[in-house]
């Protein structure tokens, strides 16, 4: 067996793995998210932050298997096996198929750089437009957010319905600033903090490069999964830094509803609200034993993948056929 075989086999093996943990993505978050209700908002945003980069995780660990030196101990691999059976038509197989997957990573890595060019872009025109905290949002900063953390906050020139956490700033809409009123503006302060705390806006930057880089459904689903428990761990702490719940749910409704034309009902557009609003207004579930249940099937799935990555880059095993066979 050539050398370059050996490294195909490997760089096989790689996207295998990578793309069996990107289709374990989905089932695994719609499993979590239909046990929300039996978990603690920060455990369930912990745990679709692990389903989403559980992917990348394990795409590093192929990579770096992928990379590795040929295996030595084994005279028969994958390749080998197929060559004997096929003859030279396996290998010209095998060399069209490592065609096409680098052309699918060319294009991966092309679209996630056009994407994160982009957001360089607008993140920097944003910061060219904002402008220092006014002395209305001055003064809601000074009772929720530390001193050492106001210049996080700007003030921009952007719509209502864009107010958020951009990387590790946040841009606040000139008209919300000043048509809130004093109580309002805390509250929507105090929850834009918490994002901020939790460093949300690198994830979601991080993260939505990867959706859109890739464009896989699974992990689209995944990635909003983990925006909606993130905004509700986002109140949550709000009102524990002492934002009432009412005020909150007040100023989730009244404004941020009819700002962005969110429908009060029970449509497809208003889940995200619905949810927001009952979590601030109904008492949490208590825990239950499903949620070691839930625990311990994702640790045992994690573990049972880190294991079989690490029988990829073992040196005594090196090739598909050295494990399947």
């Amino acid at each position: 067996m050539q050398d370059w075989e050996h490294l195909l086999a490997r760089w096989m093996l790689a996207v295998l793995a990578f793309a069996v943990a990107g289709a374990m993505t989905a089932p695994l978050s719609a499993l979590l998210w239909r046990w929300r209700r039996h978990l603690s908002l920060a455990q369930l945003k912990g745990a679709l932050t692990v389903v989403v980069l559980k992917p990348v995780a394990i795409a590093l660990f192929a990579v770096f298997a992928a990379t590795m030196p040929s295996c030595t101990r084994h005279t028969v691999c994958y390749f080998g096996w197929l060559q004997q059976n096929l003859g030279n038509v396996g290998i010209l197989l095998m060399r069209i198929l490592l065609l096409a997957v680098t052309a699918v990573l060319v294009v991966f890595a092309w679209r996630l750089a056009v994407h994160a060019l982009g957001v360089l872009r607008t993140f920097r025109y944003l910061r060219h437009v904002s402008r220092p905290p006014s002395d209305a949002l001055q003064q809601a900063l000074q009772q929720v957010v530390p001193a050492e953390m106001h210049r996080r906050f700007r003030e921009a020139p952007i719509p209502a319905d864009a107010n958020g956490v951009y990387a590790g700033m946040c841009f606040l809409s000139r008209e919300s600033v000043h048509a809130l009123s004093p109580a309002q503006l805390l509250a929507v302060v105090a929850h834009e903090y918490q994002h901020l705390r939790a460093r949300d806006g690198w994830f979601a930057l991080g993260a939505g490069l990867l959706v859109l880089g890739t464009g896989w459904n699974a992990w689209s689903a995944a990635f909003r999964r983990w925006s909606q428990a993130a905004e509700l761990l986002a109140d949550e702490r709000a009102t524990r830094a002492g934002v009432p719940r009412t005020e909150l749910a007040k100023t989730l409704l009244y404004r941020q509803a009819g700002v962005q034309g969110i429908s009060l009902g029970f449509g497809a557009n208003s889940n995200l609200l619905e949810e927001r609003l009952q979590s601030l207004l109904l008492p949490s579930v208590p825990m239950s034993r499903l949620t070691w249940s839930m625990w311990t099937l994702l640790a045992g799935i994690c573990l049972l993948m880190l294991y079989a990555l690490w029988l990829t880059g073992g040196t005594s095993t090196c090739t598909i056929h050295c494990i399947l066979f």
